[in-house]
């Protein structure tokens, strides 16, 4: 084997190993579905994840100046019914190259009353946006040129796409629930094709929660909402609605006894993903395979206080 050969196979091992995780889960997902199932949405990869990020430790996004991206200054109020916090988008930034096409609605939490604790956050967040933004934009860059050396044309290079946006779940005088999310879209790292044979869209998803007690500026974990017990609590409510849910599809329950509950305490961890709706309970968030098969989606479960 000669030195191209060698060098052919090691980008080739590299380009495909984000996809065995997907691929393998992938697999086992879709042998939970029922042959009635119609359901062609996106491919999704196991690179999607949740990560928790302390309050305090993620939100704002000082200016980024290069050659190659453009700042439009655009200032929008998020209305929030009865809200006195508030999140707004103070700019959008926009980022294309022959490699990645990226654009971030960039948000600011104001009107809390605080000023010292919004320059705070709000600094954090422009920093982890900051990080991101330079992250899946050299990621992207690498990913191209680890493409072409395989010897694929470069036009039939796709621009990796990539969009940063916000939700607001529920604001009040005392707490603030937002989450921030990316998504990665037109993947060209392999092609995927449903039972017709037309080409399918890979997207990966992931999401940044923020619940901020907007008196202490810190993180508010699911313990300080349900209590010590929370892990117990959170467990029983979320098999008896999995169990309601697979009255509908039996496969739900089937996938969440393999592959969920079997971990230990039944998975809920102290890092648990949730947001805080307008009621102020909890609603604990799961991403595709973790609980569910990939068809079924994301699972929310909503634990009432």
């Amino acid at each position: 084997m000669t030195e191209k050969d060698i060098l052919k196979r090691v980008i080739e091992e590299n380009l495909a190993n984000k996809e065995m995780i997907r691929q393998k889960v992938l697999y086992a997902a879709k042998k939970e579905m029922t042959t009635n199932n119609k359901d062609k949405g996106s491919i999704f990869n196991m690179k999607k994840k949740f990560v928790a990020i302390p309050a305090v430790l993620c939100l704002s996004f000082a200016i980024m100046v290069n050659t190659s991206s453009v700042f439009a200054a655009t200032v929008a109020d998020i209305p929030i019914l009865g809200a006195i916090a508030k999140v707004v988008t103070i700019r959008e930034y926009t980022h294309n190259s022959d490699a990645d096409e990226t654009r971030a609605s960039i948000p600011n939490v104001t009107n809390t009353g605080n000023e010292e604790m919004e320059k705070r956050i709000n600094k954090e967040i422009d920093q982890k946006m900051q990080e991101l933004t330079g992250k899946v934009e050299a990621e992207a860059a690498e990913y191209k040129k680890n493409f072409l050396a395989m010897g694929n044309k470069e036009s039939d290079f796709i621009p990796m796409q990539y969009d940063f946006d916000y939700k607001v779940y529920s604001s009040s005088k005392d707490t603030l629930s937002f989450v921030i999310s990316q998504t990665e879209k037109n993947s060209t790292s392999q092609k995927y094709f449903d039972e017709s044979g037309v080409p399918e869209k890979a997207e990966y998803v992931t999401l940044y929660m923020y619940n901020i007690n907007l008196k202490s500026g810190e993180d508010i974990g699911l313990k300080d909402i349900l209590g010590a017990d929370f892990k117990k609590i959170a467990d029983a409510e979320v098999e008896r609605q999995v169990k309601e849910r697979a009255k509908n599809d039996e496969n739900l329950l089937s996938y969440y006894e393999e592959f969920y509950a079997s971990k230990g305490a039944k998975g809920i961890e102290d890092n648990q993903q949730f947001y805080i709706n307008e009621a102020g309970n909890p609603v604990l968030v799961f991403d595709k395979y973790v609980i569910a098969p990939e068809y079924a989606g994301i699972q929310e479960f909503e634990i009432q206080k």
